[in-house]
């Protein structure tokens, strides 16, 4: 069997190792399993909440890059852990989070974090393999749609699939029959609807609060290829690339070296043994190639599509303006540490739980912004899906924008917020088509909207950290600060750096070992030390230390 994803932007196709992708099914069936009994436990068996927990728990496999530390703490210490515990306790607590307050929505993250969430987190980063396997492993083996990953084609599935259920409560069982009706791709290509119903079939049984949600699941994966008109169907088809590319695809392979696979591949009746039996007889240099030159023939090809109706959901870029400037005004590595972590931390999860719990409100209480609606949020800018009945773009924009810049005055931050259309019911728009829309609002980055304070000069204090007037507390070691240097100074107290700083991790060797930077970092030879052991102690505190970001 011959498969393999063509890598972008570098145009090279990974061939699939089938031996090391049939090693980790037993451990995927693992994973849905942990997951579930953790969705019942925290749920205490309300089917509903359950669903709803056990379909964002599943998104982490696909989020893992945010979650992943290679040394496992005892504390929240990135801003994506914040907002695995946010995903999860939201669908517990009817209370709404203070999204006007950036310290206390810190604190009361904090104070969710249960062992079960630790439990989870620790367990998420042992599924580090299945990840890259769905990231390598194509959601379309043939060449010319063998570009997109697995990963990425069930994580847009389940986003249409919720942009599809405009106006009505959240129907997670949807969800997550989205998020899994291929996983059988990753073991069985040629039969990936069967090899999917075995899998959920071993996760049902094991499973007594959501029974019967995994057996609506399944019945949908079941049916998933099926000529009806259901929601998982209709954004199976609209996050697949074929029907956009098969006219391109078509044309591209006439006189081609694998034209005469175009029946058994391209045409209407797929046939996936046979196909994949035509194109293993050409051998892999000869898919590579080909892969590579019909990529090119459709990205030369594919243009805007014109659509009629209203978006059913809007992308939301969120951008830090000023990061650099931001960060580097803090000159103690403690506080500068805080402020990068700030920067990520408002800029994705704190935008996203803003949207959420306004979108919850908006929507009587009956919706939620799902996790994998999070695209990225690195780097001081992220992107969010919204569903349109959220309001209208400028809505959309307005709400953020008023709502971040009252709690983040404080520390003298503006996000921009620019809204473009995503998705309408037949079509979802391309990359460029986005990116375009976003960059015709860019000068929006330039206005200053900033009114500042006038202030007498002559009458206040400068800040000892930042230089700029006026200084207005006093922190515990002596210094002046003015508002936002004293506000950071108090967040990161326990956050950032301290959080690394404080925290107790696990090595491994021969026996269990549990070190803390703060306690190990100096230390002194005891007189009957064995001397040679200390090198080694200190080069696994030095690596440590590297590992978790606490040394550069």
């Amino acid at each position: 069997m011959i498969r393999g994803k063509l890598l972008l932007p570098e145009k090279k196709v990974v061939f699939i190792n089938e031996s090391e992708v049939q090693s980790l099914r037993k451990d995927v069936v693992d994973a849905l399993k942990v997951f579930s009994s953790l969705a019942c436990e925290l749920a205490d068996n309300n089917e509903t909440k359950a669903t709803n927990i056990f379909a964002d728990l599943i998104s982490m496999i696909y989020k893992l890059p945010m979650l992943i530390s290679y040394v496992p703490s005892d504390k929240l210490s990135t801003p994506h852990e914040y907002f695995f515990a946010y995903i999860v306790f939201r669908h517990l607590v009817e209370d709404s989070m203070p999204s006007n307050d950036i310290a206390k929505l810190l604190e009361i993250l904090e104070e969710k974090k249960r062992d079960e969430i630790k439990e989870v987190l620790d367990y998420a980063r042992t599924l580090r393999k299945i990840y890259e396997k769905l990231l390598y492993v194509p959601a379309d083996t043939r060449p010319g749609y063998n570009f997109t990953s697995l990963a990425s084609h069930l994580q847009l599935s389940s986003i249409l699939v919720w942009l599809l259920q405009k106006g009505s409560v959240d129907l997670n069982y949807l969800r997550i029959s989205a998020l899994l009706h291929d996983i059988g791709k990753l073991f069985n290509p040629t039969n990936h609807v069967s090899e999917s119903i075995k899998i959920l079939d071993e996760v049902i049984e094991g499973s007594e609060c959501l029974k019967t949600n995994l057996s609506r699941v399944k019945s949908l994966v079941e049916q998933h290829h099926a000529p009806l008109e259901t929601i998982l169907n209709d954004a199976d088809r609209l996050a697949a690339s074929t029907d956009r590319f098969s006219e391109i695809v078509k044309g591209a392979l006439n006189n081609t070296k694998i034209g005469e696979c175009y029946s058994l591949c391209y045409g209407r009746d797929v046939r996936t043994k046979e196909c994949m039996e035509c194109l293993e007889e050409y051998g892999e240099e000869t898919y590579s190639e080909e892969s590579k030159r019909l990529y090119d023939v459709i990205s030369n090809s594919v243009v805007s599509q014109k659509v009629e109706g209203n978006a059913i959901g809007y992308l939301v870029y969120i951008d830090f303006p000023g990061i650099q400037r931001f960060i580097t005004s803090f000159p103690k590595l403690r506080e500068m540490s805080f402020a990068s972590f700030l920067v990520d931390f408002v800029t994705s999860i704190y935008s996203f739980i803003v949207l959420d719990q306004a979108y919850y409100e908006r929507t009587g209480k009956k919706s939620r912004i799902p996790a994998e609606a999070l695209l990225s949020g690195y780097g001081g800018h992220s992107y969010i899906i919204v569903r349109s009945d959220f309001g209208s773009k400028d809505e959309v924009k307005a709400w953020l924008e008023s709502v971040s810049s009252s709690a983040l005055s404080k520390l003298g931050i503006r996000l921009d917020v620019k809204v473009a259309d995503f998705a309408y019911e037949n079509y979802v728009r391309n990359y460029k088509e986005v990116y375009e829309d976003m960059m015709s609002k860019s000068y929006e980055r330039y206005l200053i909207r900033d009114e500042g304070k006038v202030y007498s000069y002559g009458l206040h204090r400068v800040c000892d950290n930042c230089g700029i007037r006026p200084a207005v507390n006093r922190s515990d070691d002596g210094e002046y600060l003015c508002e936002t240097c004293n506000l950071v100074r108090d967040l990161s107290k326990n956050r950032g750096f301290i959080a690394k700083y404080k925290s107790k991790y696990t090595l491994y060797e021969e026996q269990r070992i549990e070190i803390s930077p703060k306690e190990d970092i100096k230390f002194k030879l005891d007189k009957n030390q064995d001397p040679t052991t200390t090198p080694w102690r200190l080069l696994r505190v030095i690596v440590l230390l590297l590992t978790v970001g606490i040394l550069p």
